[in-house]
């Protein structure tokens, strides 16, 4: 991992490099700052205290991860070689800047995504999110193993895997190789999913009326 002073932001801005399989930070530590994702994919997970693993979250260039008072609850970890925006918390107002919107928007998804009551429904919802949020991308990889999508959509590793491949022989995906996807037919994920596509569009600027 190395920093590097970001030009034209505030002074307590950082890019911060890491390479695949590293710890950006761990469950416990003690929150200074929170991050941006610029370039590369993040897990985010949780252990509890039976030594059980939850994925929260995966996130891709634009998202926000640590931003925790305290002590941190979750760990983060890079899927692919990464670059971050590390911002400080430098005061009273340390948070006041921070992107609460994405945060939040973030939450209602993997929520939404939990909320289903089938392996199938949560597969297709998930599929139809990482697209959206990977740029709206028709074929896209997901560097993350088959367990960590099991973890995080609360499914076992064999029901995932036979998930896709039912998805895939219906002709609504394509699986190219093991993380190389394509998506065939997204109005039939959404209608499996119940999800509408629009609620993974990043939010939009607020345009102010005179």
């Amino acid at each position: 991992m190395d920093f590097d002073r970001q030009e034209g932001c505030q002074p307590a801005a950082t890019r911060r490099h890491f390479t695949r399989d590293a710890t950006i930070f761990r469950q416990g530590d003690v929150a200074r700052g929170w991050y941006e994702v610029v370039e590369g994919i993040a897990r985010v997970c949780q252990f509890r205290c039976d030594g059980r693993r939850q994925v929260l979250a995966f996130a891709v260039p634009g998202d926000v991860i640590g931003l925790e008072y305290g002590n941190r609850d979750a760990c983060a970890e890079s899927l692919t070689p990464m670059i971050l925006s590390y911002h400080a918390f430098g005061g009273e107002h340390a948070h006041a800047s921070a992107p609460w919107g994405r945060v939040v928007r973030d939450t209602h998804q993997c929520l939404a995504l939990m909320g289903l009551p089938t392996a199938t429904e949560r597969l297709a919802g998930f599929i139809l999110c990482m697209s959206k949020r990977l740029g709206n991308r028709a074929a896209f990889d997901l560097p993350m193993p088959r367990v960590d999508i099991a973890d995080h959509l609360g499914l076992t590793m064999h029901t995932v895997s036979r998930t896709l491949c039912d998805l895939a022989r219906r002709g609504l995906i394509r699986i190219v190789a093991h993380h190389h996807f394509q998506v065939v037919a997204p109005d039939r994920l959404a209608e499996i999913s119940g999800i509408d596509p629009r609620e993974f569009d990043p939010p939009q600027p607020q345009q102010l009326v005179a």
